[in-house]
């Protein structure tokens, strides 16, 4: 088992989940796993002391926050695919040799994601194209969400984290892919590459920042 526990360990089950969904309360998981918060809370003490588990405070409303829990950088790494290591060497060894050659690659491969998705998403409306691009992503295993505003698609977890953290052009990458599929300007708002919880991509005119701070 890549994360190191059994596959049918609390554990195990624990992580996976959280990597497919992003994030999770005590009440979810206990509901998850069947059983009580108090076991649950038992198993995070374990998992934060291991340096896999990151949490926030999440207020909904009057009363207490709920604590949501989500996998650091390295619990990620965890699930990480040889593919990714492969495509961060190919993308180093371009980036070196030519890197304009490397520009164009990243945008024809954005081209055959976008087309990818879009042959599941026929809704004209932009809005509702984003949500079906989330449904798209979790299909492929990629855990995703919709932003409180209704225009921004948050990605949990990195499809190829390696890549992305040694090339920023990889999150420039998936943002012109996803402005082809909602066909409109989108603004990457905050990626995981910087330390942030989610990879942002919000609807509407891009504000000329780059991935790596800069301006573009």
């Amino acid at each position: 088992m890549v994360t190191g526990y059994a596959p049918d360990s609390p554990a195990s089950k624990i992580l996976t989940h959280l990597q497919h969904h992003g994030e999770a309360t005590v009440r979810e998981l206990g509901v998850m796993l069947g059983i009580t918060a108090t076991a649950v809370r038992e198993h995070l003490v374990h998992l934060e002391a291991r340096g896999l588990l990151s949490v926030r405070a999440v207020r909904a409303g009057p009363g207490r926050p709920r604590l949501a829990y989500s996998l650091t950088e390295r619990a990620a790494a965890l699930f990480a695919r040889e593919h990714d290591t492969l495509a961060t060497l190919l993308i180093q060894q371009l980036a070196e040799r030519d890197p304009a050659m490397l520009a164009d690659v990243l945008d024809g491969v954005a081209a055959q994601l976008a087309a990818s998705y879009e042959r599941h998403i026929d809704d004209g409306v932009t809005v509702s194209r984003l949500t079906r691009l989330r449904d798209a992503y979790r299909a492929r295993g990629i855990p995703s969400g919709i932003g409180a505003a209704g225009d921004t698609l948050e990605v949990f977890s990195c499809p190829y984290p390696g890549a992305a953290r040694a090339h920023a052009a990889v999150c420039e990458m998936d943002r012109r892919a996803i402005g082809r599929v909602i066909g409109a300007a989108i603004a990457l708002d905050g990626t995981i590459r910087e330390g942030q919880r989610c990879c942002r991509f919000r609807i509407g005119q891009a504000d000329g920042r780059s991935v790596d701070g800069s301006n573009a």
